[in-house]
């Protein structure tokens, strides 16, 4: 039996986002082996998470905090998935587009697991360590080889640029300015975000709070025009946060009004990710009952 079978998820629609995860999971394993991407099952499972995305884009959001049980890489990857196509889909790619764009950030960090263990373990790297890791990259566009359908111009944006900085401090080719385009800087901007919000050897999750402090306040490597309209898109308490009310609950933000205030969130007792441990869903008069947010909470989901 599949350990998706017997793994309580929080939500439906997280046990929905869990089969991708799974072909995630075993897409891994098929190229530690020394195999590539399976170009059908790319396709398949990029027009599954587009589907997800259409039904139901809050409860897509909030399923990409309820997978705690996956490889930090697929959490990471899906993460980046989703709210880059949510954020994406408010402008006019067409559904192709669209589609790439989802399929290329589900797999734009699977060639870290074909480094070394004591890598991705590491809680500070030298110069020769740096390189080593620089090369995912590269790994994993030899292993892209077969995907034809995906638009070369998406792959080199999402996989191959996302850790470019503007100032020319990214990797893997210290690339700046004007030589980094639209869908690059965006990419970049929610890959940051996605992995400043998850722990790491080197360090705790950040809130949400201090991730855009931190963007906004380094114009020279993040492009200001897309985390302000990242934050315009997600707000100041995304779905998908954990926040403290004035009376000391705490709930997981679960659904937006149309001016980003609180409209759904599910109360729980513990700050971790969410799990079995998730109580009463509340809106309208008794969610307002809570009082204000007092903090947000940094939880690595």
């Amino acid at each position: 039996m599949s350990r998706r079978n017997v793994v309580h998820y929080a939500t439906p629609m997280a046990k929905r986002l869990a089969r991708i995860a799974g072909y995630l999971d075993a897409q891994l394993l098929e190229l530690e082996e020394g195999g590539c991407l399976d170009s059908v099952q790319l396709s398949r499972f990029a027009d599954r998470l587009l589907g997800l995305h259409s039904e139901d884009r809050e409860a897509l959001l909030f399923a990409t905090c309820c997978l705690r049980d996956e490889p930090l890489l697929i959490r990471h990857a899906l993460g980046v998935a989703v709210h880059l196509l949510d954020l994406a889909s408010t402008g006019p790619l067409p559904r192709d587009a669209l589609k790439a764009l989802a399929a290329s950030a589900m797999v734009h960090d699977l060639g870290k697991a074909l480094l070394p263990d004591e890598l991705a373990r590491a809680t500070g790297l030298d110069d020769a360590q740096k390189v080593r890791l620089h090369a995912h990259v590269a790994l994993l566009r030899e292993r892209l080889s077969g995907c034809h359908w995906l638009a070369p111009g998406v792959v080199e944006a999402v996989v191959v640029r996302i850790n470019e900085r503007l100032d020319g401090s990214g990797y893997p080719q210290g690339l700046s300015g004007g030589e980094l385009g639209e869908l690059n800087r965006l990419a970049s901007v929610v890959d940051v975000i996605e992995a400043m919000k998850r722990d790491r050897p080197d360090r705790p999750a950040w809130k949400i709070s201090d991730i855009y402090r931190h963007l906004l306040s380094h114009p020279r490597q993040f492009d200001t025009r897309w985390v302000k309209r990242y934050l315009k898109r997600f707000g100041v308490t995304p779905v998908g946060s954990l926040v403290r009310f004035s009376g000391g609950e705490l709930g997981w933000v679960q659904r937006l009004d149309g001016m980003g205030r609180l409209a759904q969130v599910q109360l729980t007792e513990q700050a971790q990710a969410p799990g079995e441990s998730l109580g009463e869903i509340l809106s309208g008069e008794r969610l307002s009952r809570l009082g204000e947010v007092a903090e947000g909470v940094a939880v690595s989901c």
